[in-house]
């Protein structure tokens, strides 16, 4: 039976997608632009470009910082200072709290039944706090809040996943399972450690014939059948 979960944040309780169009949204409306479908929709491709090269090892965070808001500029046929390009970005995103539907009653029911909860993330710490703040997220992660930035190491490096379980005091790896949506981010790096992963795979895209997790839901909800609540 499981003791330990730790949760991804962007688009497994937190619902990224809706944060980051709102916060560009608001940050391109600041320079004059207004923000269509199609913008938001590269804006997307690139950001996700950016944070998997990060993943890889190939960008450093101010790397994708400086690439992303280049690579906005050039489609869009302008040039933006990317410091305070980003750090507005930023603000804007740390004020956004829209969450995954059910993420609020599934940590309620998992906190009632004596689950050690966490958070291991790759997102900013000024971002990630200031969302976890309005969502009415935070409090449910007594356990820990485990931000690559604060770390200094990133998923799914080997060194994050240890050092997380090192901080939670785990002596037992079976008793720790990693729930997240990425394949590249979280369901690697929990296989790197040795610990159990469940893939939230909201779209359907997945089997278990391409990929190497434990579990793979396409809801919520089904975390209560993998923890046999």
């Amino acid at each position: 039976m499981y003791k330990y979960l730790l949760f991804d944040l962007d688009d497994t309780l937190l619902d990224f997608k809706k944060a980051q169009d709102s916060a560009m949204t608001e940050n391109l409306q600041n320079h004059q632009i207004k923000a269509t479908p199609e913008i938001l929709k590269k804006y997307a491709e690139i950001n996700a470009f950016c944070w998997h090269q990060f993943e890889k090892g190939k960008f450093s965070r101010p790397e994708i910082f400086v690439n992303r808001v280049k690579m906005l500029g050039d489609f869009l046929g302008t040039e933006f200072e990317y410091q305070s390009f980003t750090s507005r970005y930023l603000e804007c995103l740390s004020r956004q709290g829209q969450i995954i539907p059910y993420s609020v009653e599934l940590l309620i029911r998992l906190g009632k039944k004596g689950y050690k909860i966490s958070a291991a993330s790759n997102g900013t710490v000024a971002a990630q706090t200031g969302r976890l703040v309005v969502s009415g997220l935070a409090g449910f992660f007594k356990d820990g809040i485990f931000l690559s930035e604060k770390v200094g190491i990133q998923k799914p490096n080997l060194e994050f996943f240890e050092y997380v379980l090192n901080k939670l005091g785990v002596k037992n790896k079976k008793e720790v399972l990693m729930i997240g949506d990425s394949i590249s981010s979280d369901i690697a790096g929990a296989n790197a450690v040795g610990i159990d992963s469940c893939l939230v795979d909201f779209d359907k895209n997945h089997t278990s014939e391409t990929v190497d997790a434990t579990y793979i839901i396409n809801s919520l909800e089904e975390i209560i059948t993998v923890c046999k609540l």
